[in-house]
This record gives C-alpha cells, structure tokens and sequence, in this order.
C-alpha cells in the first residue's frame, strides 16, 4: 500500500464520539451502576399534556335579570286584628305590583260576604278559612278587584262562602301564599277561528 493509501484509509475511518457522563451530586460516575440508573432516567417525554393539567371546568356565570311583568310569589303574614283587604290593597299600591292569592290559612272574627244572589252576610266569631283566592290589580286600577272568594267554617261546623267586602279582620295571623305581577295590559280574545 501507498503512503496515499494509507493517508486515505486514516481519513475514512469512523468517526465515533465519546461517552458522555453525567455526574450528580451524590452519585459516583466511575461505577457501571451509574450508566444503568442514568439510561433509565432519561426517557422519551410521552406526548400530548401531563395528567391533571386540563383546563378545569368553569362554572357557568348567570345573569339574572327581572322583568317587571315576570310573577314572583310571596308569603304574606297578616298580623292579628288587621283588615285582610285593606292590607292587601296598601300592598300593592306600596309595591306598585298586583297580586294573585292562590291559599291561605288562618281565623278571622269578623267578616261581610256577598253571596251570589246578592245578598250580604255580616258573620262574627271566630271562622277558620279553608279556601281563599282571588286578584288585586296593580296601580294605577288599585282598588279594583278581579273577585277575593273566601270558604270559611263557623264554631258548629257551618260553612260561608262568597265574594269578600271590607273588612275582613284577622283573629290570630293569616298566612296567603300569593304571586306578584305588574303588566295588566288586556289580551282581547275570541272563539272564533
């Protein structure tokens, strides 16, 4: 062989690089227990985002808004000795809302009903309400009545019933479970098709 061949053969030889050691604090890099323990410590990251990392669910933000013809219901407590109907009325003009009594309970002692032929009853004693219902428009037709019915028992076991005129005064504290509204603008209907 030629000194070129030789020169040649020196320069196509493979070129291989060092082994590369990685020294921690605390471990001896001389040991072949070192080399195991790095190799297996450097490993492929996998893919996509680490465990626990998703977005956490949000909660939800709601706007509420009221709108001044949506119902909303009450409890009204009536207190005792109080005129159920003029409290009623000094409620919605005060709230600026009508109402819509759906039941209640309680005793009055003192109360004139209209009877459907006409005819008023003025009944005193103490009267349990079994039934009450019936609407009070909003301002500005405060005062104005869609019709409060009562049912009533007596202390012998009579029942009353009718349309309800003033006063109506409460012997311990009534309790009306009522809805409050303020539209009252009139929807004109009719059967025919």
């Amino acid at each position: 062989m030629s000194n070129h061949d030789n020169e040649r053969n020196h320069k196509l030889r493979p070129f291989t690089t060092p082994q590369l050691q990685f020294q921690t604090p605390g471990t001896d890099t001389t040991t072949e227990n070192h080399h195991r323990t790095l190799s297996s410590t450097i490993a492929r990251r996998p893919r996509g985002r680490p465990l626990g990392s998703k977005n956490k669910p949000r909660i939800p933000a709601i706007v509420t808004h009221d709108r001044p013809d949506a119902l909303t219901s009450h409890v009204l407590e009536i207190t005792t000795g109080s005129d159920v109907l003029k409290s009623l009325f000094n409620y919605t003009r005060r709230n600026g809302r009508g109402i819509c009594i759906l039941g209640g309970n309680g005793v009055v002692t003192y109360i004139k009903l209209r009877q459907p032929t006409g005819k008023v009853l003025t009944i005193k004693g103490k009267l349990q309400i079994h039934s009450i219902s019936g609407t009070i428009f909003p301002p500005p037709t405060s005062g104005a009545t869609g019709g409060l019915t009562v049912y009533l028992s007596g202390p012998k076991g009579r029942t009353f019933g009718g349309s309800v005129m003033s006063p109506m005064v409460a012997s311990d504290s009534i309790t009306l479970m009522v809805v409050s509204f303020a539209n009252i603008a009139p929807e004109k209907i009719s059967s025919m098709a």
